[in-house]
């Protein structure tokens, strides 16, 4: 094995020259060798989170999380003391939904109104399964006792939601997919709605608001439809695809909502008239070259100006193939005046040279409380995380953003590995979502929060993304920045993630994960019980590892073909593994 530094250029980054790297690298007391292992047990790729939330009201912040493994997941982490958090609630899904990318948007709310919040879930399928079980809003309501950790009930949601895509004649749409849900009262009458924006065939490609009547958990609730904006009547250009809100980008206290269409960098504005009344104020479409679909990956609300208006940052991500896919610019909306028409909205263009970078992700916030808002966006071409802060002016001019990159040691180490003729590069890339938090710890310190995942060069010996996600907590501090650790949940034992290549022929990666620091083997033994190599004998900490074995026995002898056992062994337990030698 040999170790690389891959050097990650910012230059170019949003049109901007080299910056030098500030506060936002990693603090001298925790170096770099905190990398190379991954100390979450969560393990997975993100499809969707949100920061800052405390549903079960014990003072301790959350941050949820979905991901595609196992027919969708959803896990619940909490802030446990300074700069650690813990996964206390998993939904392991199971649902045999047919399509691999199931859980999507994730946000919470408190639909009924009762006080007890909820986990609000888009699962999403493929065309023609119209399954509750399978597809359509998922709401798990916290079960009210205060630091419970308990949503749900049973472990299942407490209620399933279709009927609000059913027309009038009984019909539901081909496809029940939502890259996007957006909770909150989108109304102003008190009660949250839910802004559900559906991709399918042209004739349910349509923005759905609902609200809930009755009490969540009772199964006599139903969904009560306030407005939908049907693509073929308001003449969207694209699939509707991204739902966002609410704000108020005029400042009038009547709330907006803003529908993501899938043309070219497109969307809709409507505002509230009254309670369960809506108006589309503005539409606009063709803002990118390119045919790109929007995510609330790629949003954020902020009142950048400081104006009592919010301000809404827009892009889009590419449809399925990379550069020159990747959208061209973010796109800053701003209302002047008292009510959104043509003639009030103005849109600023931050560029980005999307051939050498792809943005895959951005959220905004300020994390080092100055007073100047930053960008925090994640590039997949070039593989980096970054700050980009606002130090006045244009906001649609590049000169007027200092960059910096978050975190580049995540991003710097890579190793290699040479396989008979093949060489593999194995290196971190960056997910596609990222967060602000607002000192979640309570230590006087803000946070971003965001997600790498293992990529690998060579097609021989391909990754599962949504198998190698590791999240990370980084925190922003005056001297460098503090990287959170990640605990395993309580209870935990040990288990292996992964053997790759399975069946082996020259060498095997075996991953697995530690719940806590513990003395540690790990064996190969054969189908008869013989110990045929011992792989590892010592102390290792708690998190995610790799030891390799190379298919040879306790004299260096090529083992030969058949089913071995791996067999790690630690006070808190033991796990077990089948591998293939097969050359």
């Amino acid at each position: 094995m040999k170790k690389l530094v891959v050097i990650v250029a910012i230059v170019g980054v949003m049109g901007l020259g080299a910056q030098v790297p500030g506060p936002w690298r990693q603090a001298a007391t925790d170096g770099p060798n905190d990398y190379l292992k991954a100390d979450s047990t969560f393990n997975q790729f993100v499809r969707d989170m949100c920061v800052g939330s405390d549903l079960d009201q014990d003072g301790k912040p959350e941050i949820i999380m979905t991901d595609y493994k196992d027919g969708g997941r959803i896990h619940v982490f909490e802030v446990v003391g300074n700069d650690s958090i813990q996964e206390v609630w998993t939904f392991q899904g199971g649902t045999g939904n047919p399509t691999s990318q199931p859980a999507r948007s994730v946000t919470v709310g408190d639909l009924d109104g009762d006080g007890k919040g909820e986990i609000i879930v888009a699962m999403t399928g493929d065309s023609g399964d119209t399954l509750d079980t399978h597809v359509g809003l998922w709401v798990f309501e916290w079960d009210g006792n205060v630091g419970s950790d308990t949503y749900g009930i049973n472990g299942l949601p407490s209620e399933r939601y279709i009927d609000f895509l059913r027309e009038a004649d009984g019909t539901l749409p081909d496809r029940v997919r939502a890259e996007d849900i957006a909770v909150g009262d989108f109304d102003g009458d008190g009660t949250e709605e839910v802004l559900w924006v559906n991709n399918a065939s042209t004739t349910f490609d349509n923005a759905y608001i609902f609200s809930i009547s009755g009490d969540i958990g009772t199964g006599f609730t139903a969904p009560i439809v306030e407005k939908v904006f049907r693509r073929t009547d308001y003449g969207f250009g694209g699939s509707t695809n991204g739902a966002y809100g609410p704000m108020d980008l005029d400042g009038d206290g009547h709330p907006e909502g803003v529908i993501g269409v899938w043309n070219r960098g497109a969307f809709a504005i409507f505002e509230s008239e009254a309670p369960d009344s809506y108006a589309l104020k503005y539409y606009v479409e063709g803002l990118d070259s390119s045919d790109l679909f929007p995510c609330n990956k790629l949003s954020a609300i902020y009142d950048y100006d400081h104006d009592g208006r919010d301000e809404f940052f827009f892009s889009g991500e590419y449809p399925g193939s990379y550069s020159p896919y990747y959208a061209s610019g973010i796109y800053i909306v701003n209302v002047d005046g008292n009510d959104i028409d043509p003639s009030t909205v103005s849109i600023d263009t931050l560029h980005i040279d999307n051939s050498t970078f792809g943005l895959d992700g951005f959220s905004v916030g300020d994390v080092d409380n100055d007073g100047q808002f930053e960008i925090y966006a994640l590039f997949s071409i070039n593989r980096i995380a970054v700050s980009a802060e606002y130090h006045g002016g244009d906001v649609g001019d590049t000169l007027s953003y200092n960059v910096e990159p978050i975190l580049p040691d995540v991003f710097f180490y890579a190793e290699t590995t040479i396989v008979g003729t093949d060489t593999v590069l194995y290196y971190y890339q960056p997910s596609i979502v990222i967060k602000p938090g607002d000192d979640l710890d309570h230590d006087g310190y803000k946070e971003v929060v965001f997600e790498v995942y293992e990529g690998v060069s060579n097609s021989n010996y391909p990754y599962q993304p949504w198998d190698t996600g590791f999240l990370r907590v980084a925190e922003y501090t005056a001297t460098g920045v503090n990287e959170w650790t990640v605990l395993p949940p309580k209870g935990s034992k040990p288990v292996f993630n992964s053997v790759t290549p399975n069946p082996l022929k020259n060498f095997a990666t075996i991953s697995f994960t530690l719940p806590s620091r513990d003395d540690v083997t790990i064996n190969v033994y054969d189908a008869s019980g013989r110990l045929v190599k011992s792989l590892f004998n010592g102390t290792m900490d708690d998190g995610r590892h790799t030891v390799r074995w190379d298919g040879t026995d306790l004299r260096g002898m090529k083992v030969s073909n058949g089913v071995y056992i791996l067999r790690l062994e630690a006070s808190t337990g033991t796990a077990v593994k089948k591998v293939l030698v097969l050359r």
